[in-house]
């Protein structure tokens, strides 16, 4: 019921039976402290905080992590956008940190862990939620321009193609994106954002506020 609350309106019914079984492919609510679910960077931190629970933002910093941050909060309930572009579905899962996308027949294209698969430090949250996705030329709130490139989406998607390769140039580890990729942009709790690649599921972090 959860799952069709979220994304009902973005899907036909007859595809709900693949978008349940998608679902379930991660379990709800799973547990944060399970690797699985966490960077090496944010499981280091965290024992790092445990073992330290006095120390300050400095000591943080001294410790090799960005940023002193606070305990985690519980995620949304799943929430979903539809890429108008392809008609592909992404949705986020109850456990705040997974993304699943689906065709517009409802066939699941691909599963992925965002903060995962960035290597992610925790920021602000000892274990940030996926808080946004939608458009990628609109902030976390909705509005379009809202970020710092073109406010329109073919324009923007174009515009990422040939940022996100410059980017290459000083994050060798990043993958390039084709020539017609299209994104939705991400945010999580933590303010920490960046962009979806929505063929495939590759994340783009690109900063925090």
């Amino acid at each position: 019921m959860r799952v069709r609350s979220a994304i009902g309106a973005l899907i036909p019914t007859y595809v709900l039976a693949s978008v349940i079984a998608c679902a379930l492919v991660t379990p709800s609510l799973a547990d944060p402290t399970a690797p699985a679910q966490q960077s090496d960077c944010e499981i280091r931190a965290n024992r790092y905080a445990a073992q330290h629970p006095h120390a300050d933002p400095f000591d943080f910093m001294k410790a090799g992590f960005f940023s002193f941050f606070g305990k985690a909060v519980p995620p949304r309930s799943p929430f979903a956008y539809r890429d108008p572009g392809t008609g592909i579905i992404i949705y986020v899962e109850s456990d705040g940190r997974h993304l699943a996308a689906l065709d517009p027949r409802g066939q699941p294209l691909w599963v992925r862990n965002p903060f995962v698969d960035a290597r992610m430090c925790p920021y602000r949250s000892s274990h940030p939620y996926i808080y946004w996705i939608g458009p990628p030329e609109a902030d976390s709130e909705g509005q379009h321009g809202g970020t710092f490139g073109p406010a329109d989406d073919a324009k923007m998607n174009a515009w990422l193609v040939k940022e996100l390769r410059n980017e290459m140039a000083y994050r060798p580890h990043l993958k390039r994106p084709g020539d017609d990729a299209r994104f939705v942009g991400l945010s999580f709790n933590s303010s920490q954002f960046g962009y979806v690649n929505i063929a495939n599921g590759d994340f783009y972090e690109i900063g925090q506020n």
